[in-house]
C-alpha cells in the first residue's frame, strides 16, 4: 500500500512537466488516451448494470471524437455533438433490444459518461491554449491531489 503511495508521489513531477512544458498536441494525444481509457472503464462498469451487454468501444469512440472536436472547432457546437451522440446511442440500443425501457436507460447511461468524462477532459485543451490556462490547470490538480491525499488519510 505505501509503495503505490510512493509511485503515484513520484508521478507529480512528470505530470506537472508535462502541463508546464508540453505542446499542445502532446495534451491532446494525452487528454484522448485518459478520455479513451475512463470512458471505456465507465462503459464497463455500467454494462454490468444491464447484463453485461455491449463493448463500450464504440461510446468511447464518440467521446474521442467529441474530445477532438472540441479542441480543433471549439466548444460553440459541443452540445449538437452531444445530441447526436444521444441519437446515435438510442439508435443502437433499440436496434437489437427486445426491452426498450432498459435500451433508453443504456443510451441515457452512455450520454452521461460523455458529458461526465469526455466533457471536462476536452475543456483542459482550450484551457492548455488560453492564457496563464496553464496555471490554472496545475491549480486544478493540486486541489484534486491535496483532495485525495487527505481523503486518504483521515477517510474511512
Amino acid at each position: 500500500m505505501l509503495k503505490r503511495v510512493a509511485t503515484a508521489f513520484l508521478l507529480i513531477p512528470v505530470v506537472v512537466a508535462l502541463v508546464i512544458f508540453a505542446p499542445a498536441l502532446f495534451i491532446l494525444a494525452v487528454v484522448m488516451a485518459l478520455t479513451f481509457l475512463a470512458l471505456l472503464e465507465y462503459n464497463r462498469l455500467t454494462a454490468l448494470i444491464f447484463n453485461g451487454q455491449g463493448s463500450g468501444i464504440p461510446a468511447s469512440l464518440i467521446g474521442l471524437i467529441l474530445t477532438v472536436f472540441v479542441y480543433f472547432i471549439g466548444s460553440a457546437y459541443t452540445p449538437l455533438l452531444l445530441m447526436a451522440g444521444l441519437f446515435l446511442f438510442l439508435f443502437l440500443a433499440l436496434a437489437g433490444a427486445r426491452d426498450h425501457r432498459k435500451a433508453v436507460e443504456e443510451a441515457a447511461f452512455k450520454t452521461v459518461g460523455l458529458v461526465y468524462i469526455s466533457l471536462p477532459l476536452s475543456y483542459f485543451l482550450l484551457l492548455a491554449c488560453a492564457p496563464r490556462g496553464r496555471v490554472w490547470i496545475l491549480f486544478f490538480l493540486i486541489v484534486i491531489w491535496c483532495n485525495d491525499s487527505l481523503a486518504y488519510v483521515f477517510g474511512r
